[in-house]
């Protein structure tokens, strides 16, 4: 599988959808088309700040746990090959 090429795809449906939606709200707002997509790029820029530092943290501390599994699967099967010689 291409994880790369999937996660893009997914970036780009997503931003796409946000854009949409942000668009559709405030164009019925707004009479004037070019001020709803204005306010729509404004508020999907402002949400994209919002949203990416929380995400970030919570990507970065399920990182620090996985590598503590993984330090700590390494120790038992170290400790047990040493038991096996």
């Amino acid at each position: 599988m291409d994880y790369k090429r999937y996660s893009r795809i997914i970036i780009r449906r997503a931003l796409r959808s946000m854009k949409k939606g942000f668009l559709n709200v405030f164009s019925h707002i707004y009479e004037d088309s070019l001020k709803g997509y204005l306010l729509s790029w404004l508020f999907g820029i402002l949400f994209f700040f919002i949203m990416i530092p929380p995400l970030g943290i919570f990507l970065f501390i399920y990182a620090l746990n996985f590598e503590k599994k993984m330090i700590l699967m390494l120790n038992s099967t170290i400790k047990s090959h040493k038991n096996l010689t």
